[in-house]
């Protein structure tokens, strides 16, 4: 492949042939064949799934939206403008492909390269990525990463990383956005929901079943039920709620106290222990909205344990379900069941349903009139003769069905086999049917159809690596049967089942509807007379995690209940006011407000903090929770908590500095006594315990130096990962990041090894008993 460079450009020139031309055989080209470095589409598939994701290799229109379809890009009738540059286009897909061995959810590398698709577009306005200023690449998330990945590959010179104030760890930001976050849910789309969810389920007992002559919005039932849920308890609804496994609410209810409620829900972070605790106050209306699924996808679940295995016997493929009384004397019972067998017995056809069945492949020689079919022979007959309608409990694997794409309706068995009013030419080429097709054959088109949607069934998967087994799923979900309109009329049969991810797309688009140019959606709360209003489910996360910190339930608890292994990320996720979490922190750590300790932390410095410590100590405070995470710290030093990067000190702390102080010169002593001992020189190992340790004296040292010296009442804290000191300015909100000037390793050897003793040799009478406890004379007259 030959690509032309400007001179700014030689370094990436240099990466693109140094990159391999064969691709990895999972990556696949439009219409499933094998994929080239010319393909403005790519689809990768999952080792581990089977699915195939879509990345697409053009600029952005307006740096925001792409192409939703393969279809112009493939037929060239898309503007050209948004075409990369050769070899922008060829540094796009081998990011494409570098993200793949990354281990995040395919959501996440699709993202990422989208976003590095928008910073090659800016960077093409200028002469090259070096160029491209800074302040654009922090105009996008996540362009750090592809940043680095240039940054690695030598394609791209500069020095200043993007940084992204946006999903910032740091507490200011996390207390601004915050903020923001908490007007995402107003009280009255709550009451909103709760009205919505009345309507759509007024017919509905609590055991789910639905009062005669009355029909149930399906697809506002979900939408409403994922609101409900979101309520229930703040789990990641969007990416966890279609993976929900059939159940009924269990509950637990202890001699003293009150009933407790849980689901069993698979988090999206692989927790073990999937029991999940539900509201009380909402059990009642989780209970009819569970009940209700649970019996109205039976049919589909049924249809799924047969699609796993054709050779079940009726008995075991209808186990737990229930027969309509009239359909069950219809049914032989001991004729080995098929595809279409199994649709009658679960509902799918009405009670006399019948199909026209081919009596002879012979008379399929039609006439141009349409309207006469002829034998072999010649022999001109009616329609009506030459076909049987046969009753679909009788239907078997042997029998004819035409399928032509342009005949008749009356004889057409396709259209009565798979309910379904039309098919286009297009569909009809793509199932490679035949003009006539056995049930059997007919059986195996529509199974391997359904495995283009879910190429891993009966096992499906949403947005995270995790998936279920549709048999045991609660959304298992035919939207043919449940009058949701979809375009692809193979769809609008019953024998085509919603992947996850599609009922996940079905109930967040319903809250939150995407408008085109052309068409505006209606969301559910316009639907029912609320106006425009859009709701997220994430923001109900926040929602729930905020109530619960306001009703008094600890963070730890908060933590544990919405499935966080950090706790410290709950924070984000609570918008109580400053006034409610001073008084907060007042009360758990005993403050007292005549107290004019430096420690003490105020309703201010929590804007700046932005997160409780857990407790106090000698030294400052400990930012673990440590009613989750217990303290595994060790420690040489007699500050136990020095070296933690969960431990804070405070600048001015006098307390603190006398107690670090009294540590630093008995750790010199300590270093003193070991170097003095008559085995020193014949033990490496104490030679090894002595440098490491002697440069964790330096850093105590430089600790204190910091606490003397920066603005009284900064927060400082070590990271052992940088190898800096973070100090935090409580008054401006800035971060200082200070290098740890440590000797190198020849420096203190020819220093003897140990840090600098100081001029003070004496002895503190508090240290007495310490030292002779290690056996060090501590006679001060020597």
């Amino acid at each position: 492949m030959a690509i032309e460079f400007d001179k700014s450009s030689r370094a990436l020139k240099m990466f693109l042939e140094s990159y391999p031309e064969h691709l990895p055989d999972n990556v696949f080209g439009p219409y499933g064949a094998s994929a080239s470095w010319s393909d403005l589409v790519w689809y990768v598939k999952a080792p581990d799934t089977g699915i195939k994701h879509r990345y697409i290799f053009t600029k952005p229109k307006d740096n925001s939206t792409r192409y939703e379809k393969d279809r112009g890009l493939l037929e060239g009738t898309f503007d050209k403008a948004v075409l990369f540059t050769e070899h922008y286009e060829r540094l796009l897909k081998i990011y494409a492909l570098h993200v793949q061995s990354e281990n995040i959810v395919n959501n996440s590398k699709q993202q990422r390269v989208t976003i590095a698709s928008k910073i090659l577009s800016e960077a093409s306005d200028y002469n090259s990525l070096n160029d491209l200023p800074i302040k654009v690449w922090n105009e996008y998330y996540l362009s750090n990463i592809f940043w680095d990945f240039c940054k690695k590959n030598n394609i791209i010179k500069q020095k200043v990383r993007p940084s992204h104030r946006d999903r910032s760890r740091y507490t200011e930001d996390i207390y601004s956005r915050n903020l923001k976050k908490e007007k995402e849910v107003p009280d009255d789309l709550i009451m909103a929901a709760g009205v919505i969810y009345n309507q759509v389920f007024k017919a509905v007992n609590e055991n789910g079943i639905v009062e005669p002559g009355e029909v149930v919005d399906i697809k506002d039932a979900i939408a409403i039920t994922a609101v409900l849920l979101g309520l229930a308890s703040p789990n990641r609804t969007n990416a966890e709620l279609p993976l929900l496994p059939n159940q009924v609410l269990k509950s637990v209810s202890p001699k003293k106290g009150k009933t407790v409620y849980y689901l069993d829900w698979p988090g999206s972070k692989g927790f073990q222990d999937n029991l999940n605790h539900i509201l009380s106050v909402l059990a009642p209306q989780v209970t009819k909205a569970i009940n209700f699924f649970s019996k109205t996808f039976e049919p589909e679940r049924v249809l799924v344990r047969y699609l796993k295995n054709r050779d079940i016997s009726w008995p075991h493929l209808l186990s737990g379900f229930e027969v309509n009384n009239r359909r069950k004397k219809n049914l032989d019972f001991k004729v080995r069941p098929n595809l279409f067998t199994v649709g009658y017995a679960i509902g799918f056809y009405p009670i006399n349903a019948t199909i026209p069945i081919l009596k002879h492949r012979s008379l399929l020689a039609s006439t141009k009139t349409r309207s006469k079919w002829r034998y072999a022979t010649g022999k001109h007959e009616q329609v009506k003769d030459c076909f049987i309608d046969l009753p679909v409990y009788r239907v078997e694997n042997h029998h004819l069905i035409v399928t032509g794409f342009t005949d008749s309706r009356k004889i057409n068995g396709l259209f009565a086999l798979l309910l379904i009013n039309n098919i286009t030419q297009n569909l009809y080429t793509s199932l490679s049917l035949k003009k006539v097709e056995t049930v059997s054959n007919l059986e195996q088109i529509l199974i391997k159809n359904q495995l283009k949607s879910i190429p891993s069934f009966p096992v499906g998967y949403a947005s995270t690596d995790s998936g279920i087994d549709l048999e045991s799923s609660l959304f298992c979900v035919s939207p043919y049967r449940h009058g949701i309109r979809t375009t692809l009329s193979i769809v609008s049969s019953p024998y085509f089942l919603y992947s996850p991810k599609q009922i996940q797309a079905l109930f967040s688009n319903h809250l939150s509807p995407r408008h085109t140019e052309t068409k505006r959606a209606e969301s559910l709360f316009e639907k029912y007379g609320f106006g425009s209003r859009n709701l997220k489910l994430h923001s109900l996360r926040h929602f729930a995690n905020t109530n619960a910190e306001k009703g008094g339930v600890p963070i730890s608890v908060i933590s544990v209940w919405s499935g966080r292994r950090d706790v410290t990320q709950t924070l984000e996720y609570v918008h109580t006011s400053d006034e409610e979490k001073s008084d907060r922190v007042v009360a758990t750590l005993g403050f007292n407000e005549k107290d004019k300790d430096i420690r003490i932390i105020t309703k201010n410095d929590l804007k700046t903090k932005g997160l409780l410590p857990a407790s106090l100590t000698d030294f400052g405070v400990c930012l673990q929770e440590l009613s989750v995470s217990p303290c595994n710290h060790l420690s040489d030093f007699l500050s136990g908590c020095f070296g933690c990067e969960n431990s804070g000190y405070v600048c001015g702390d006098k307390k603190a500095i006398e107690t670090l102080e009294l540590d630093l010169s008995f750790q010199r002593q300590r270093l003193a006594h070991i170097r003095s001992s008559d085995n020193f020189e014949l033990s490496q190992a104490t030679k090894n315990w002595c440098y490491n340790h002697s440069q964790s004296v330096d850093l105590l040292q430089q600790l204190i130096k910091l606490m003397k010296t920066e603005k009284y009442g900064n927060l400082i804290r070590f990271s052992q990962k940088f190898s800096e000191f973070f100090v935090t300015d409580v008054a401006t909100r800035t971060l200082t990041r200070i290098p740890i000037a440590l000797p190198s390793p020849a420096a203190r050897a020819n220093s003897g090894i140990d840090v600098d003793e100081g001029n003070d040799r004496s002895i503190p009478d508090e240290m007495t008993p310490l030292l002779e406890a290690y056996g060090i004379d501590t006679d001060k007259s020597k």
